[in-house]
């Protein structure tokens, strides 16, 4: 036993669609069945139960899975099978019964499509070493608004070389799905006896509407170096193969089930989730009138992205500002899922709301929110208790009180008197203000500029010293061509205009002007991508039949106008 194992064993869907072909050297097809056993091993041998017309191809591959995050240790125990199918259309591999320290667990359906008709042309499908693409949900039946974490897998053999892994897409119809990230966590694992590179990309999604949708099929694109056919791996002196491969992976089924009804709050506004609330004021020594910062944290898993401040049950006696929104744990996004994509990672946030008494009042009054909670499949309302105030009244603004003519005490006056009191006004007229003809600061004054001499020897020397900058500024210009006119980009721009450049050539000097100006990863143009994907099929595609002639002029003027930004 590796640890406590969790209440669960999972099926892991390494392939979910093959292709039966009727060509005698391609009529059956394998694929990968795999049973991920999380934090134990099964206490005997694991005996499949397999759907009529699927067959176990191969022998039993049990691999270890080791991973290290954040100083905790996990391990994981896979059962790996080659399978058959020779029959299209779907087959469900029913959940299979594995008992680990004693206790029984159950493995989640999985469906097996088989199609019957060619693979995809982009590169052959499932070919030995080439990737292959799962995608895992947790939850085969979720809420309007609940969001779940989903998980896509990527699989390449150990000989397999990543050059270059494009973005992760997912159709949106149905779902919202957050941005997958663009680096997996990276792992080892064993598939069918052989070793792979497991990244495993964790993102979230949650449904649009109620019904039975199906999530997936998840695509990416990358380009993988593979070892030459003539050699034994990869060396110093020996070239591998770039491919470009699209690997698609299954779809899941998914039950989207409306929010009830029953027993739904009046200020329920569609949070799903599970939220904790607290509250603290300051200061609670005032006087009316004077402001108060409640600061309101809201703490869980859930759509944080519905939440408004929560309400102020009784706000009649209150002035309320608008509130301040803030993302106490610094994430932008509330669709975040833990490390090892499992679960939501616990987030924070906070309001700040600025609320005044109207009147003397001895507290402030419960704030409260409402939510639904697809773990316990019911509503609640969370409320803070009042926070207890020490107010007073505010002040009175001292008057002006008349003296006695003697003893210099203050004479007692009644308000009435005071009241008839006079204002005294400040007489402004006393102040007698003498103001020039003329400003002396605006005067003009004779200088250094009324000597002819000066004026005209200045003018010489700035006329000398733009020359100077012209001639300067003009040498420098006609070096940085001289410069640039050598350079492999100014080189590579010239001989692409020649009129009887074979095109084969000339989409070879397009990809190094493109690689010459690196892009960030994911925002190239798609006019750049599709050059570079033309050099790639010319330059790497062993079956593309188009000749490798002279260029059209037509062809030349498109790319070129395309690229000439980066010259």
């Amino acid at each position: 036993m590796c640890g406590k194992p969790k209440k669960r064993a999972r099926a892991n869907k390494a392939i979910a669609e093959i292709h039966a072909h009727t060509s005698a050297d391609r009529a059956r097809r394998r694929s990968t069945y795999t049973i991920t056993i999380e934090g134990g091993s099964p206490d005997e041998d694991v005996r499949l139960d397999l759907p009529a017309g699927v067959d176990i191809a191969g022998g039993l591959a049990v691999g270890t899975n080791i991973t290290i995050i954040n100083g905790v240790t996990k391990s994981n125990v896979t059962n790996t099978w080659q399978i058959t199918c020779s029959e299209p259309g779907e087959h469900v591999i029913p959940t299979q019964e594995i008992h680990v320290g004693g206790v029984p667990y159950s493995s989640n359906e999985t469906k097996l499509v088989v199609k019957d008709g060619p693979a995809e042309t982009i590169a052959p499908a499932n070919a030995a070493g080439d990737p292959l693409l799962t995608i895992e949900i947790e939850k085969r039946q979720i809420y309007l608004g609940e969001i779940i974490p989903v998980t896509v897998n990527l699989y390449t053999n150990r000989r397999t070389l990543l050059r270059r892994l494009g973005l992760i897409e997912m159709p949106k119809d149905s779902f919202a799905v957050q941005r997958f990230p663009m680096q997996g966590e990276d792992s080892t694992i064993l598939l069918g006896g052989q070793p792979y590179r497991l990244m495993a990309f964790h993102s979230t999604l949650s449904a649009l509407k109620p019904g039975k949708f199906k999530v997936g099929p998840a695509t990416m694109e990358i380009t993988v170096e593979v070892p030459s056919e003539n050699g034994g791996g990869f060396g110093f002196f020996q070239q591998g193969v770039i491919r470009r491969i699209k690997p698609q992976c299954n779809d899941v089924d998914l039950t989207v089930l409306p929010l009830p009804t029953e027993g739904r709050p009046k200020n329920f506004n569609g949070v799903v989730g599970d939220f904790q609330l607290s509250l603290s004021a300051d200061p609670r020594d005032l006087a009316v009138g004077d402001p108060i910062a409640a600061e309101l944290t809201i703490s869980g898993t859930g759509n944080f992205d519905t939440l408004t401040v929560p309400a102020l049950t009784d706000g009649t006696d209150w002035k309320l500002y608008p509130a301040r929104r803030l993302n106490l744990d610094g994430v932008n996004s509330s669709n975040v899922p833990a490390l090892d994509g499992s679960q939501l990672a616990t987030q924070r946030v906070g309001f700040t709301q600025v609320l005044i008494p109207k009147k003397k009042l001895d507290s402030i009054p419960p704030f409260e929110f409402s939510y639904f909670s697809p773990t316990k499949k019911q509503y609640f309302t969370l409320r803070t208790d009042p926070v207890p105030l020490t107010m007073r009244e505010p002040e009175r603004p001292a008057e002006a009180m008349p003296h006695a003519a003697t003893g210099g005490a203050a004479a007692n006056i009644s308000d009435n008197d005071a009241e008839k009191t006079a204002v005294p006004k400040t007489k402004i007229t006393d102040i007698l203000t003498v103001t020039p003809t003329s400003a002396h600061w605006l005067a003009a004054s004779n200088g250094i500029w009324s000597d002819g001499k000066f004026r005209m020897t200045n003018f010489i020397l700035a006329v000398v010293l733009a020359l100077l900058v012209a001639v300067k500024g003009a040498g420098a210009a006609f070096a940085a061509w001289q410069v640039s006119a050598s350079t492999p980009q100014r080189a590579a721009w010239l001989e692409m205009g020649k009129s009887d450049l074979p095109r084969t050539r000339f989409y070879e000097l397009a990809a190094i002007l493109i690689q010459s100006h690196p892009v960030e990863s994911g925002e190239m143009p798609e006019a750049l991508t599709a050059i570079l994907a033309r050099h790639e099929t010319l330059s790497f595609s062993p079956h593309h039949s188009e000749p490798d002639d002279a260029i059209s002029d037509d062809e030349r003027t498109s790319v070129m106008s395309t690229l000439k930004p980066l010259i």
